[in-house]
């Protein structure tokens, strides 16, 4: 007890001779006992032998030392100006990127330096930090989905073939496209020449794509319109239409046409046109993608269509010449005419009068009569 009485003694001493704290010293014995302050003193040390006020600790007593949180939070503070600033130039390199995932990584360190700099403030701003952990989770979920389509998969090779013709050209990624196929239930169907691929009055279901051969496009009436080959207008109907009735799938919707196979072997692959619509309406960068990719197949068919009906004219051409049962000269001339001016080649030529039963050696002579051949092969009007 009568050290402590020194103590105090001691301490009263040396705050009456420094001046520049004697208004502090004078507060400090309105509030509490000189014991009590001395011992909170030495409580609050901070590592060094004088406290925030500068008052000396007393010779051999313990000082407690700064943690290493409270060290690193007053450097920071001192500098969350600098944290600013790094996160608007990340900021600016994120702005300034194409690619998706590099534009969100770069915002999310940008986030991170403003939550930072809200919370190393002298009273911390925790409504700004909480709306910056939000914006972060939200790009984390879309980090998360970019990351996840450009992980490496493995298509088989006829998936691979449909991949690089029908969805890689037009901004689908490997990963949305294997989504696409699973979600449809796809399958590849082998036909022979002359079998249907879908008939007509059956019901639209699927969505067939050509892998290889040729594919007659065939009427009610039993005439052939047009022929799908591989590559560009490849799709046997329409890829994607958005602007079906939303009451169209609860529709039944046969199919007013035929494909049928005319090469020696037809491989294609199908898909549910349902559950592609469905996929593919879904997703709003999947819908632009897959409006590029019907205009780029019905070009293709257009394109496609062209030749197949100036073949056809001149079918029609011949038919009508031979009518009266002979092809005099001026006939002929015309159709070479015709021929020569829509770039039919000889060939071509060749096979659509064999195809109307007419003799190619015959054929250019005067006074063809397609009535010289037989009944079974001569052409009808």
């Amino acid at each position: 007890m009568r050290a402590c009485v020194v103590r105090g003694k001691v301490l009263r001493l040396i705050y009456s001779r420094i001046q520049p704290f004697h208004a502090a010293y004078s507060r400090f014995l309105g509030r509490n006992t000189v014991r009590s302050r001395f011992m909170s003193l030495r409580r609050s040390s901070t590592g060094s032998q004088r406290d925030g006020r500068g008052f000396q600790a007393l010779p051999g007593s313990e000082v407690r030392k700064e943690s290493l949180f409270a060290r690193y939070r007053r450097i920071l503070c001192a500098n969350s100006n600098y944290i600013i600033h790094f996160g608007n130039a990340l900021i600016l390199l994120a702005i300034n990127q194409t690619d998706m995932l590099y534009l969100r990584g770069f915002t999310v360190c940008a986030t991170v330096c403003g939550i930072a700099f809200n919370l190393l403030q002298p009273k911390p701003l925790y409504a700004p930090a909480g709306w910056g952990v939000f914006f972060i989770m939200c790009h984390a979920y879309q980090i998360s989905i970019l990351a996840r389509e450009r992980r490496k998969i493995t298509l088989l090779p006829d998936q691979e073939e449909v991949y690089e013709k029908a969805f890689m050209p037009f901004g689908f990624t490997p990963r949305q496209f294997l989504d696409i196929i699973e979600t449809t239930g796809s399958r590849c169907g082998v036909f022979i020449e002359g079998e249907d691929i879908q008939s007509r009055g059956n019901p639209m279901d699927e969505l067939h794509y050509v892998l290889k051969g040729n594919v007659a496009i065939i009427n009610r009436h039993g005439d052939e319109i047009s022929r799908v080959s591989p590559g560009k207008g490849a799709w046997l109907g329409e890829f994607y239409a958005p602007t079906l009735p939303k009451d169209y799938w609860e529709k039944a919707h046969p199919l007013p046409i035929t494909f049928k196979c005319m090469s020696d072997t037809c491989r294609t692959m199908a898909v549910c046109r349902k559950q592609l619509y469905h996929t593919l309406d879904s997703n709003p960068r999947l819908s632009t993608a897959a409006a590029r990719a019907e205009i780029d197949d019905l070009w293709g068919k257009m394109h496609n269509t062209m030749p197949q009906r100036r073949n056809q004219i001149y079918k029609g051409m011949l038919r009508m010449a031979s009518v009266d049962g002979k092809i005099d000269p001026s006939e002929l001339e015309l159709l070479r005419i015709f021929r020569t001016r829509h770039g039919i080649s000889q060939n071509l030529h060749d096979d659509i009068v064999a195809e109307m039963g007419f003799s190619v050696q015959d054929f250019n002579t005067p006074e063809f009569k397609p009535s010289d051949t037989s009944s079974e092969s001569s052409p009808k009007p």
